[in-house]
């Protein structure tokens, strides 16, 4: 059976040594990486600029998207896995993680898991157009209802 991986890459604008970006604030390409976006702190991360990311880890969001990818150090984080936030009653039990990062590493995710968004959304489409014809039919069943009474 064939798998596919999915490794995404944020822009840096000095490299992938390691560093924080040396203007973080202006990289719109972070804004594009959901995970990154939704973490930023722009201030935090202006104070930092240029700055080793080792020791920052949980001020940098681009770590957990393969920020570091070509460092030559090893980066630790500590994470609570995503699902335990909106559904504490199925991954309620998930624990805090330490992930470590090898030096030369990056993370990469199962390929369908980056397109479970599009996925959900085509299924809502396809949901709120059913419903648009059921409600369409049930119009056309009352308007010929009308008529025929």
């Amino acid at each position: 059976m064939a798998r596919h991986l999915s490794i995404r890459v944020p822009w840096k604008d000095n490299g992938y040594s390691g560093l924080v970006c040396n203007k973080p604030c202006y990289n719109n390409a972070c804004l594009r990486l959901k995970n990154i976006a939704d973490s930023r702190d722009d201030e935090a991360e202006a104070r930092l600029a240029g700055c080793p990311i080792a020791g920052h880890e949980t001020e940098i969001p681009c770590l957990s998207e393969g920020g570091c990818f070509m460092s030559a150090d090893s980066y630790f984080k500590t994470t609570v896995h995503p699902y335990k936030k909106g559904n504490g009653g199925t991954h309620g039990h998930f624990l805090e993680t330490e992930l470590v990062y090898p030096p030369y590493s990056l993370p990469a995710r199962p390929f369908g898991w980056t397109m479970l968004r599009e996925k959900v959304m085509t299924e809502a489409m396809l949901t709120l157009r059913d419903w648009q014809n059921v409600l369409e039919l049930i119009m056309i069943h009352q308007e010929s209802r009308i008529y025929h009474s």
